[in-house]
Protein backbone atom coordinates (compact mmCIF):
# COMPACT_ATOMS: atom_id res chain seq x y z
CA UNK A 1 0.00 0.00 0.00
CA UNK A 2 2.70 1.99 0.80
CA UNK A 3 4.06 1.27 -2.57
CA UNK A 4 1.26 2.08 -4.15
CA UNK A 5 0.69 5.12 -2.59
CA UNK A 6 3.84 6.70 -3.19
CA UNK A 7 3.32 6.10 -7.13
CA UNK A 8 -0.17 8.04 -6.71
CA UNK A 9 2.21 10.98 -5.68
CA UNK A 10 2.38 10.69 -1.86
CA UNK A 11 5.63 11.88 -0.44
CA UNK A 12 5.05 15.10 -2.65
CA UNK A 13 3.82 18.32 -1.86
CA UNK A 14 0.46 19.34 -2.76
CA UNK A 15 1.00 22.25 -5.05
CA UNK A 16 3.00 19.31 -7.75
CA UNK A 17 0.18 17.43 -8.09
CA UNK A 18 -2.79 17.83 -9.97
CA UNK A 19 -6.70 17.34 -8.06
CA UNK A 20 -6.97 13.75 -9.85
CA UNK A 21 -3.19 12.69 -8.71
CA UNK A 22 -3.75 14.56 -5.33
CA UNK A 23 -7.40 12.85 -4.79
CA UNK A 24 -5.92 9.39 -5.73
CA UNK A 25 -3.25 9.79 -3.13
CA UNK A 26 -4.93 10.91 -0.65
CA UNK A 27 -7.27 8.20 -1.12
CA UNK A 28 -4.58 5.55 -1.55
CA UNK A 29 -2.58 6.80 1.97
CA UNK A 30 -6.03 6.67 3.89
CA UNK A 31 -6.73 2.97 2.69
CA UNK A 32 -3.47 1.75 3.56
CA UNK A 33 -3.85 3.25 7.24
CA UNK A 34 -6.17 -0.47 7.92
CA UNK A 35 -3.32 -2.86 7.01
CA UNK A 36 -1.25 -0.34 9.31
CA UNK A 37 -2.32 -0.54 11.98
CA UNK A 38 -3.15 -4.15 12.08
CA UNK A 39 -0.02 -5.07 11.58
CA UNK A 40 1.38 -2.66 14.28
CA UNK A 41 -1.47 -4.98 16.64
CA UNK A 42 -1.70 -8.15 15.81
CA UNK A 43 1.18 -9.29 16.63
CA UNK A 44 1.05 -8.38 20.07
CA UNK A 45 -1.44 -11.20 20.79
CA UNK A 46 1.17 -13.51 18.72
CA UNK A 47 3.91 -11.97 21.44
CA UNK A 48 1.53 -13.16 24.13
CA UNK A 49 0.82 -16.74 22.79
CA UNK A 50 4.41 -17.48 22.68
CA UNK A 51 5.36 -16.14 26.20
CA UNK A 52 2.42 -17.52 27.66
CA UNK A 53 3.64 -21.47 25.78
CA UNK A 54 7.10 -21.04 26.51
CA UNK A 55 7.29 -19.15 30.14
CA UNK A 56 3.94 -20.86 31.58
CA UNK A 57 2.86 -17.69 33.10
CA UNK A 58 0.52 -17.62 36.11
CA UNK A 59 -2.60 -17.40 35.19
CA UNK A 60 -2.90 -13.61 36.68
CA UNK A 61 -0.04 -13.13 34.15
CA UNK A 62 -1.76 -14.90 30.89
CA UNK A 63 -5.24 -12.66 31.55
CA UNK A 64 -3.35 -9.39 31.93
CA UNK A 65 -1.57 -10.92 28.51
CA UNK A 66 -4.83 -11.29 26.69
CA UNK A 67 -6.46 -8.43 28.54
CA UNK A 68 -3.28 -5.97 26.98
CA UNK A 69 -3.09 -7.65 23.57
CA UNK A 70 -6.86 -7.83 22.73
CA UNK A 71 -7.68 -4.42 23.97
CA UNK A 72 -4.67 -2.81 21.71
CA UNK A 73 -6.06 -4.38 18.80
CA UNK A 74 -9.31 -3.24 19.53
CA UNK A 75 -8.08 0.31 20.09
CA UNK A 76 -6.24 0.80 16.33
CA UNK A 77 -9.12 -1.28 15.06
CA UNK A 78 -10.59 2.45 15.68
CA UNK A 79 -8.39 4.32 14.02
CA UNK A 80 -9.07 4.07 10.16
CA UNK A 81 -12.81 4.24 11.57
CA UNK A 82 -12.48 7.92 13.25
CA UNK A 83 -10.63 8.46 10.02
CA UNK A 84 -13.15 7.87 7.61
CA UNK A 85 -16.57 8.58 9.77
CA UNK A 86 -14.54 11.98 10.54
CA UNK A 87 -15.95 13.89 7.38
CA UNK A 88 -19.45 13.77 6.27
CA UNK A 89 -19.71 12.21 3.37
CA UNK A 90 -16.37 10.04 3.78
CA UNK A 91 -15.12 10.39 0.24
CA UNK A 92 -14.66 14.47 0.96
CA UNK A 93 -11.30 13.19 2.79
CA UNK A 94 -9.96 12.92 -0.67
CA UNK A 95 -11.89 14.55 -2.28
CA UNK A 96 -12.85 18.48 -1.91
CA UNK A 97 -15.05 19.12 -4.25
CA UNK A 98 -17.79 16.90 -2.56
CA UNK A 99 -17.71 19.65 0.08
CA UNK A 100 -17.30 17.45 3.71
CA UNK A 101 -18.07 18.43 6.85
CA UNK A 102 -15.45 17.40 9.39
CA UNK A 103 -14.59 16.96 13.00
CA UNK A 104 -11.89 19.20 14.36
CA UNK A 105 -8.42 17.52 13.48
CA UNK A 106 -7.44 17.68 16.88
CA UNK A 107 -9.98 14.71 18.01
CA UNK A 108 -8.17 11.97 15.24
CA UNK A 109 -5.14 12.85 16.51
CA UNK A 110 -5.72 13.19 20.13
CA UNK A 111 -6.73 9.58 19.77
CA UNK A 112 -4.08 8.39 17.46
CA UNK A 113 -1.76 9.78 19.88
CA UNK A 114 -3.37 7.38 22.59
CA UNK A 115 -3.67 4.58 20.54
CA UNK A 116 0.02 5.14 19.63
CA UNK A 117 1.04 5.54 23.58
CA UNK A 118 -0.86 2.37 24.23
CA UNK A 119 0.51 0.51 22.05
CA UNK A 120 4.18 1.38 22.97
CA UNK A 121 3.18 0.39 26.78
CA UNK A 122 1.74 -3.46 25.90
CA UNK A 123 5.60 -3.60 23.49
CA UNK A 124 7.19 -2.07 26.73
CA UNK A 125 5.41 -4.44 29.04
CA UNK A 126 5.58 -8.07 26.75
CA UNK A 127 9.46 -6.78 26.24
CA UNK A 128 10.08 -6.57 30.24
CA UNK A 129 8.11 -9.70 31.17
CA UNK A 130 10.33 -12.08 29.34
CA UNK A 131 13.63 -10.37 31.16
CA UNK A 132 12.28 -10.84 34.79
CA UNK A 133 11.69 -14.74 34.38
CA UNK A 134 14.84 -15.46 32.45
CA UNK A 135 16.95 -13.94 34.82
CA UNK A 136 16.28 -16.01 37.79
CA UNK A 137 17.10 -19.45 35.34
CA UNK A 138 19.76 -21.58 36.83
CA UNK A 139 21.54 -21.78 33.41
CA UNK A 140 24.50 -20.51 31.76
CA UNK A 141 25.29 -17.33 31.48
CA UNK A 142 25.56 -16.72 27.65
CA UNK A 143 22.50 -18.77 27.17
CA UNK A 144 20.70 -15.83 29.43
CA UNK A 145 21.90 -13.02 27.87
CA UNK A 146 20.94 -14.43 24.35
CA UNK A 147 17.61 -15.09 25.60
CA UNK A 148 17.55 -11.91 27.21
CA UNK A 149 18.45 -9.86 23.95
CA UNK A 150 15.96 -12.14 21.61
CA UNK A 151 12.80 -11.92 23.93
CA UNK A 152 13.60 -7.68 24.89
CA UNK A 153 13.41 -6.75 21.68
CA UNK A 154 10.24 -5.59 21.85
CA UNK A 155 11.73 -2.98 23.24
CA UNK A 156 12.92 -1.18 19.87
CA UNK A 157 9.50 -1.49 18.80
CA UNK A 158 8.53 0.75 21.82
CA UNK A 159 10.63 3.17 21.19
CA UNK A 160 9.73 3.25 17.26
CA UNK A 161 6.09 3.51 18.66
CA UNK A 162 7.03 6.34 20.74
CA UNK A 163 8.39 8.37 18.11
CA UNK A 164 6.03 7.51 15.78
CA UNK A 165 3.29 9.39 17.89
CA UNK A 166 5.29 12.64 16.88
CA UNK A 167 4.03 12.08 13.59
CA UNK A 168 0.79 11.25 14.32
CA UNK A 169 -0.29 15.66 14.03
CA UNK A 170 0.30 15.10 10.31
CA UNK A 171 -3.21 14.06 10.08
CA UNK A 172 -4.29 17.09 10.26
CA UNK A 173 -2.15 19.08 7.88
CA UNK A 174 -5.28 19.07 5.29
CA UNK A 175 -3.12 21.61 3.07
CA UNK A 176 -0.23 19.51 2.31
CA UNK A 177 -1.45 16.24 3.51
CA UNK A 178 0.62 13.77 0.73
CA UNK A 179 3.91 15.34 2.19
CA UNK A 180 3.08 15.89 5.58
CA UNK A 181 1.71 12.51 6.15
CA UNK A 182 5.13 10.87 5.00
CA UNK A 183 7.32 10.27 7.49
CA UNK A 184 3.99 8.56 9.23
CA UNK A 185 3.64 6.25 6.40
CA UNK A 186 7.16 5.10 6.89
CA UNK A 187 7.51 4.96 10.83
CA UNK A 188 4.00 2.75 10.80
CA UNK A 189 5.68 0.64 8.33
CA UNK A 190 9.16 0.50 10.50
CA UNK A 191 6.92 -0.30 13.66
CA UNK A 192 5.07 -3.29 12.01
CA UNK A 193 8.06 -5.05 10.58
CA UNK A 194 9.99 -4.77 13.81
CA UNK A 195 7.02 -6.35 16.08
CA UNK A 196 6.92 -8.88 13.30
CA UNK A 197 10.59 -9.41 14.00
CA UNK A 198 10.22 -9.95 17.78
CA UNK A 199 7.56 -12.07 17.60
CA UNK A 200 9.40 -14.58 14.84
CA UNK A 201 12.99 -14.68 16.03
CA UNK A 202 12.73 -16.52 19.70
CA UNK A 203 11.03 -19.23 17.17
CA UNK A 204 14.28 -19.35 14.35
CA UNK A 205 16.75 -21.14 17.37
CA UNK A 206 16.18 -23.99 15.97
CA UNK A 207 17.03 -23.29 12.32
CA UNK A 208 20.14 -20.97 13.54
CA UNK A 209 21.74 -23.61 15.03
CA UNK A 210 21.37 -25.78 12.01
CA UNK A 211 23.47 -22.87 10.16
CA UNK A 212 25.67 -22.79 12.62
CA UNK A 213 26.38 -26.85 12.60
CA UNK A 214 24.20 -27.72 15.83
CA UNK A 215 21.17 -29.33 15.84
CA UNK A 216 18.89 -30.34 18.99
CA UNK A 217 18.52 -34.44 19.27
CA UNK A 218 14.78 -35.67 20.93
CA UNK A 219 16.91 -35.71 24.26
CA UNK A 220 17.56 -32.02 24.04
CA UNK A 221 21.42 -32.74 23.53
CA UNK A 222 23.22 -30.76 21.10
CA UNK A 223 25.17 -32.79 18.73
CA UNK A 224 27.04 -31.83 15.35
CA UNK A 225 25.45 -31.66 12.19
CA UNK A 226 28.18 -33.74 10.33
CA UNK A 227 27.17 -37.03 9.43
CA UNK A 228 30.54 -38.49 10.65
CA UNK A 229 30.36 -37.45 14.41
CA UNK A 230 27.17 -38.78 14.74
CA UNK A 231 27.93 -42.79 14.28
CA UNK A 232 27.45 -43.06 17.96
CA UNK A 233 23.55 -42.26 17.25
CA UNK A 234 23.34 -44.14 14.12
CA UNK A 235 25.05 -47.35 16.24
CA UNK A 236 22.43 -46.84 18.66
CA UNK A 237 19.30 -46.78 16.03
CA UNK A 238 20.74 -50.16 14.55
CA UNK A 239 21.40 -51.76 17.54
CA UNK A 240 18.62 -51.08 19.79
CA UNK A 241 15.58 -53.56 19.87
CA UNK A 242 12.16 -52.61 19.27
CA UNK A 243 9.32 -53.97 20.79
CA UNK A 244 6.13 -54.94 19.30
CA UNK A 245 3.16 -53.39 20.32
CA UNK A 246 1.13 -56.95 19.66
CA UNK A 247 3.81 -59.20 21.27
CA UNK A 248 3.27 -57.47 24.77
CA UNK A 249 0.13 -59.71 26.74
CA UNK A 250 -2.60 -57.36 27.32
CA UNK A 251 -2.96 -58.87 31.22
CA UNK A 252 -1.74 -55.89 32.95
CA UNK A 253 -2.50 -58.00 36.65
CA UNK A 254 0.78 -59.80 36.83
CA UNK A 255 4.16 -58.25 36.49
CA UNK A 256 5.34 -61.39 34.86
CA UNK A 257 2.66 -60.55 32.00
CA UNK A 258 3.32 -56.99 31.76
CA UNK A 259 7.00 -57.52 30.85
CA UNK A 260 7.82 -58.47 27.09
CA UNK A 261 8.79 -62.38 26.50
CA UNK A 262 12.29 -60.95 25.27
CA UNK A 263 13.19 -59.80 28.67
CA UNK A 264 14.97 -62.03 31.42
CA UNK A 265 12.79 -63.04 34.10
CA UNK A 266 13.17 -65.32 37.37
CA UNK A 267 10.51 -67.38 38.95
CA UNK A 268 10.79 -67.90 42.54
CA UNK A 269 8.46 -70.30 44.60
CA UNK A 270 8.18 -69.34 48.26
CA UNK A 271 6.81 -71.80 50.43
CA UNK A 272 5.20 -70.70 54.56
CA UNK A 273 4.20 -73.57 56.68
CA UNK A 274 2.04 -72.51 59.96
CA UNK A 275 0.60 -75.00 62.47
CA UNK A 276 -1.94 -74.29 65.39
CA UNK A 277 -0.44 -74.17 69.12
CA UNK A 278 -2.18 -73.93 71.88
CA UNK A 279 -5.31 -71.81 70.01
CA UNK A 280 -2.60 -69.73 68.24
CA UNK A 281 -1.12 -69.70 65.03
CA UNK A 282 2.63 -70.37 65.09
CA UNK A 283 4.13 -69.13 61.38
CA UNK A 284 7.21 -70.65 60.16
CA UNK A 285 8.67 -69.47 56.89
CA UNK A 286 10.09 -71.90 54.55
CA UNK A 287 12.70 -71.26 52.48
CA UNK A 288 13.08 -69.68 48.49
CA UNK A 289 14.16 -71.88 46.13
CA UNK A 290 14.15 -71.38 42.31
CA UNK A 291 11.44 -72.38 40.41
CA UNK A 292 10.95 -75.63 38.91
CA UNK A 293 12.01 -77.15 41.98
CA UNK A 294 9.82 -79.37 44.10
CA UNK A 295 9.34 -78.51 48.00
CA UNK A 296 8.23 -80.25 50.70
CA UNK A 297 3.67 -80.36 51.29
CA UNK A 298 2.87 -77.36 52.48
CA UNK A 299 -0.55 -75.75 53.74
CA UNK A 300 -0.01 -72.69 52.04
CA UNK A 301 2.03 -72.19 48.65
CA UNK A 302 2.67 -68.33 47.38
CA UNK A 303 4.18 -67.98 43.77
CA UNK A 304 6.00 -64.16 42.83
CA UNK A 305 8.02 -63.36 40.25
CA UNK A 306 10.55 -60.87 40.18
CA UNK A 307 12.76 -59.33 37.29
Amino acid sequence: MCTAAAAAGNGKHAYDLTLPQLSQAIKINSVALIPGVMAISTPKLAVACLLIRLLNPSKFQRRVMYLLSISCIIFAGLCPVFLFVQCSPSRGLWDPTAKPVCWKPSILINYTIFTGAYSAFVDLYLAIYPVTVLRNLQIDRNKKIGLCFVFSLGFSACVVAIYKCTRLPALGDHADYTYATTGLLIWTSVESNVIIIAACLPTLRPIFRFVTGKRTTVNGRSTPSNPKNNYWMNSISKNSHKVDAEQVPADTESIERILPPSRIRRTFDVTVHYQPQDGKEVHNYGDVSDAGHDHETSSKSLKTSRV
